[in-house]
């Protein structure tokens, strides 16, 4: 169910991209969790869900550049 919403909220965003810019990535907090969306090609999306104490940025950021090598 969670990944069906993350793609149906991306679907939104990507809508939107002619006036604000294509999204790079989402990101949501819970009350235990970090939930990070990254896309990948199409309409194929990364999910990371992370705890709360990590680097948020550096977390991205490295999934982004290994993401960009092999896709």
């Amino acid at each position: 169910m969670s990944l069906s919403q993350a793609v149906y909220r991306w679907s939104t965003r990507k809508k939107i991209a002619g006036k604000i810019g294509n999204p790079v990535f989402a990101l949501a907090k819970y009350e235990k969790i970090f939930r990070i969306t990254i896309p990948i090609g199409g309409a194929g999306l990364i999910l990371i869900s992370t705890e709360l104490d990590v680097n948020l940025i550096k977390t991205v950021e490295k999934v982004i550049e290994i993401k960009n090598k092999y896709f």
